[in-house]
This record gives structure tokens, C-alpha cells and sequence, in this order.
């Protein structure tokens, strides 16, 4: 075996890379890197490779390797850092961005790729500023034009987010992630003709592309006869996008159609009652089309939002079992979930410390913990207060939907827990960040698609003092607790 690399192999390497053939260049980057395991550029390409197949956790040995053995090197740093802002790492992976950024300071991409994670850690106006450096330096980038109107989207600057979407567009016709952000702004605008046909442009993203490829060719647009037809019905995305979206399987049976969900194993009990239940899990269950929950909108037409909760309950059972654990009822309860899924991009907007989530509990009322993940800290944090937690008898959204029976009010942030209460039917306050996610719309209190939830919204970014008092001059004249 020769022990000196061919240059030929080596531009061979790079040439599969550029060219898209992933694979190809995974299987020659694996071979050369075995063979020459001195070769930094290998396991640079190797991560590159691993990573555009979305292979994340294979890609960051890779990373940290040419890191190590290239530090003079601004890609292989840059590489690293968003490799460790992908694994959460967000204070590491801006190290090592910045680190990239003094090696190549006249690098559009560094200064792009620090505006990422700067967004990452909600440090928007470092990001807008990082991102323009990088829009000045390459003008023309579709890129850059639709990561700086993301940052300004991620601020509230809807119109000047659009207006950035709408110029990548401009730029690429065929642009996928600008048509489906600027589909958000569209929704967020109450626009829906015009916002679920640009949120469709999703499934031609990296990130959902392979999502669909577990279904047949068979999606149903809303253009085919499905009378007598089974229709899947699939979850994307986020949990609480199930939890809203199952809502239009009653369309789709109105229709003629038998509906079958397949969706994760913690929806499994609560969904049964609307349709048979699949789990995600396993093989999927036979049918004629398929359609993504969140498809659902457009294939039936719809232009608005029409009310429909509740469409959700609790089983009879499990909602006895909790009457029972919590004991005869005394003073109002409240439950209370202030965290999402912190692996969530936009977490840092939505979630709230426990500590002061807690502030607004007092003894006119009772609070009782509904979520059903929370570290150590703030376990202990709601057991010297005596705040009852129920996170091991939480198992999916049946037990949580029966406990979210016994209660009076659900207060909370963004999050499933909130769709669920108000698909139940059940008293909402919803505590909402200034730019929130498009479904809440803009500059509402009240919510189209839940009748029973109430927002309380921060008046500027950042701005949570403001909603806490709102919250707690509400909890006052409810219950006349001194808040």
C-alpha cells in the first residue's frame, strides 16, 4: 500500500464534494482518511460530507480532528463551531467561529457563520450587525440576503423580513427556505391563500425532504377523489403542530375518506378517539394517499381559521386517576409548564427560568407542574416551594390531557402543553415573546384557533417584566389573590 497520497485523489475528493456527490465523497474521504490519517483536509471533507447528509453526530469527530490538526485554518475552526452549535454548545461554537473570523477577517462566510450563532444565543442586534459585514462583502449572496431578513424576522421587523425574503427570491426563483420563511410572514399577517402555498415550499428543504420519503408517491392535494379511500395522515415537525393540525381529520372524513394518523408513540391514546393511531416508530400502515398535517390547510382550502375546539378530551379513566391523586379540590388550580424543547432553535425566546415563572404563584391559588421534562435544579426549585410535580406519571399526552382535566387555568409559554389545554377546550394564558412563532399572528390577545387562550405578549423584545405584572394583575381579579 503507498504510503504518499496522490494529489489526483486528493482534487478527486474535493471535485465529489463540490459537485454534490455525498456519498461518493463520504466513501473516499472514509478510504483516504484510513489510509492517510495525517491528512487533515480528509476529515475536513469527511465532516463537510457527513454533515450536508445531515448526519450531525458522525460529522463532528471529523470536525474536531481537522480542528486540531489545522488551527491556522479558518474553515476548519469555522466548521467546528457550527458543529458544536449544532450539539447546543452554543458559548464553545462561538469561540471557535470568532477564531475563524480573526484568521480570515475579510471571510463573508465567517462573519455569516459568527451572525449565526450570535442568533443562536438571541443576541440579535450582534447577529444583524455580523450578518450585514457579510452582506457587504458579497452583496450578491441569496444566502446572506435571506439569513439577515431571518435575523430581522427573528426581532419582529416582519415587513423588512418580507422584503428580504421576497429579494432572495428575486435572486433564486427556485430559493426553498426563502419561499417557506416568507410563507411565516404571510401567515403571521393573517394572509393564508397566500401563506400555506409558499409553506409548502418546505418539503423542498434538506431539513423535511427526507421526512416524506417513508410515504408513497400517493400525497393527497386536495385534487384527488378520496371517497372510500384511506388517507394517512402524518406529524412534522413539532408536537404541538400535531396537536393542532389533527384538528382537519374530521375534514378529511367529512370527505369520505377513512383517516389513519401515524404520528409518535406519545400521541398514540390521546389521538385513537379521532382516528386509528400508527406509530411513527414502525413500519407505515397501508394506504392509498398521504398528507402532512400541516399540508392539510391548503389541500382543503383554507383561507382563514375556523374554530373548532374542543376536538380534544381526556379519556373518562385517566382523568378519574388524577381527581383521585390530587385529592378533593380547594383552591383554584393552576398548571404550569415554562419550558419547551430546548433543543428548539428559537427556545431562547420562549422559554422562561422556573424562578420567575414561579413569582406569579401565591396563596389565593394552587400551582401544579404539567410538565413532563425538567432538570434537577428545577425539580428541587418546585419541591421547596411544595409546587406538586407529576413528571414520572407524565408518560404521554392521554395522562397529561387527564391531569390538564382537573385544573382551573393553564399558564404557560410557548409550548405543546398550551395546544393541548386549548384543543381541550380549557382555559389558556399563554405568556408569549415579543416575535413568537406565525400561528399566534401578530399583535393579538386573543387566538383564532383556540377560542379559550389568552396571550399575554411582550410589548418589545425581551421584555418579560411587562408581561408578569399583566399576569399577575389577571391572576388578582380572577381569583382576588393578591398576586
Amino acid at each position: 500500500m503507498s504510503t504518499t497520497l496522490d494529489p489526483d485523489t486528493a482534487l478527486n475528493l474535493l471535485n465529489l464534494l463540490q459537485a454534490g456527490k455525498l456519498a461518493e465523497c463520504e466513501a473516499a474521504a472514509r478510504d483516504i482518511t484510513e489510509r492517510f490519517p495525517h491528512f487533515a483536509s480528509g476529515w475536513k471533507v469527511l465532516g463537510v460530507a457527513l454533515r450536508r447528509q445531515g448526519r450531525l453526530a458522525q460529522a463532528f469527530p471529523a470536525f474536531l480532528r481537522a480542528a486540531q490538526m489545522l488551527p491556522e485554518d479558518d474553515e476548519a475552526q469555522g466548521n467546528l463551531g457550527l458543529a458544536l452549535l449544532e450539539a447546543d454548545e452554543l458559548a464553545q461554537g462561538e469561540q471557535f467561529l470568532r477564531r475563524a473570523l480573526e484568521l480570515k477577517p475579510g471571510s463573508a462566510m465567517a462573519h455569516n457563520n459568527l451572525a449565526h450563532g450570535l442568533a443562536r444565543q438571541g443576541r440579535l442586534a450582534e447577529a444583524e450587525q455580523s450578518q450585514r459585514r457579510a452582506l457587504a462583502l458579497e452583496p450578491g449572496s441569496r444566502e446572506f440576503i435571506h439569513n439577515l431578513a431571518s435575523i430581522l424576522h427573528d426581532q419582529g421587523r416582519i415587513m423588512e423580513a418580507e422584503a428580504g425574503y421576497r429579494e432572495a427570491i428575486a435572486q433564486d426563483p427556485l430559493f426553498a427556505h426563502a419561499h417557506w420563511f416568507l410563507g411565516m410572514c404571510r401567515l403571521q399577517e393573517g394572509d393564508f391563500a397566500t401563506g400555506w402555498r409558499e409553506y409548502e415550499w418546505r418539503w423542498q428543504t434538506p431539513r423535511l425532504i427526507l421526512e416524506r420519503s417513508r410515504y408513497s408517491s400517493r400525497r393527497w392535494s386536495g385534487e384527488q377523489d378520496i371517497i372510500g379511500k384511506t388517507v394517512l395522515l402524518w406529524a412534522e415537525q413539532g408536537l404541538g403542530d400535531t396537536l393542532q393540525f389533527c384538528r382537519y381529520a374530521q375534514q378529511v372524513a367529512a370527505r369520505g375518506a377513512r383517516v389513519v394518523f401515524d404520528v409518535p408513540a406519545p400521541f398514540l391514546r390521546l389521538l385513537a378517539p379521532l382516528a386509528p393511531v400508527s406509530d411513527q416508530a414502525g413500519a407505515a400502515p397501508a394506504h392509498d394517499y398521504h398528507c402532512p398535517l400541516m399540508s392539510l390547510p391548503l389541500a382543503l382550502g383554507e383561507t382563514g381559521i375556523a374554530p373548532c375546539a374542543p376536538y380534544l378530551q381526556a379519556d373518562i379513566t385517566l382523568a378519574a386517576n388524577w381527581r383521585e391523586r390530587l385529592g378533593p379540590p380547594g383552591k383554584p388550580r393552576i398548571g404550569i409548564a415554562w419550558s419547551g424543547n430546548r433543543r428548539h432553535l428559537q427556545d431562547y425566546r420562549r422559554s422562561i427560568p422556573i424562578e420567575r415563572f414561579m413569582t406569579l404563584a401565591d396563596d389565593g391559588t394552587t400551582f401544579i407542574c404539567i410538565q413532563a421534562a425538567m432538570s434537577e435544579a428545577e425539580r428541587a426549585h418546585l419541591d421547596a416551594l411544595a409546587c406538586p410535580h407529576f413528571e414520572s406519571l407524565l408518560t404521554d399526552y392521554a395522562e397529561t390531557a387527564a391531569l390538564v382535566a382537573n385544573l382551573d387555568l393553564v399558564l404557560c409559554v410557548d409550548t405543546s402543553v398550551a395546544h393541548l389545554a386549548a384543543a381541550m377546550g380549557k382555559p389558556v394564558w399563554l405568556l408569549l415573546s415579543y416575535q413568537a412563532d406565525w400561528r399566534w399572528l401578530s399583535g393579538r390577545e386573543d387566538c383564532p384557533w383556540y377560542p379559550s387562550l389568552r396571550i399575554f405578549r411582550q410589548p418589545q423584545l425581551d421584555d418579560w417584566a411587562s408581561v408578569f405584572e399583566q399576569v399577575r394583575l389577571a391572576l388578582a381579579q380572577r381569583y382576588g389573590s393578591p398576586g
